[in-house]
């Protein structure tokens, strides 16, 4: 539902903030899998465990906020019916993972079965 230029500046917006993204997510894995190896370990040293996954956690949150205000900053000036065609993202939480962002970085498209009617 977007016209080509603004989806073309969608997908450039999403390709920046994925690269700009892209340590704090490093942060958030690197934090999953020491939680992993620990509950692995002989003696479960649950206090770590716990704040590794909440280190995680913290970082996944504050990229996904940040992500969420470009994409309503971006949404802003366009008209209702553009608007309505990026709705999926919001409805179904705005994921910070390769698979939004792209494997480089660049976005991915939304499937048309995904669009609002």
């Amino acid at each position: 539902g977007l016209t080509p230029e603004h989806k073309t500046s969608f997908r450039t917006l999403l390709e920046a903030e994925g690269l700009r993204l892209k340590p704090t997510m490093r942060e958030a894995k690197r934090a999953r899998r020491e939680a992993a190896e620990l509950f692995s370990a002989p003696q479960l040293d649950r206090a770590k465990v716990l704040a590794a996954l909440e280190r995680a956690r913290l970082n996944e949150d504050r990229a996904r906020a940040e992500l969420e205000e470009k994409v309503v900053d971006f949404a802003g000036p366009l008209n209702v019916k553009e608007r309505k065609s990026l709705s999926i993202i919001l409805r179904r939480g705005v994921k910070t993972n390769r698979r939004t962002l792209g494997g480089a970085g660049a976005p991915t498209s939304v499937g048309k079965r995904n669009v609002p009617e």
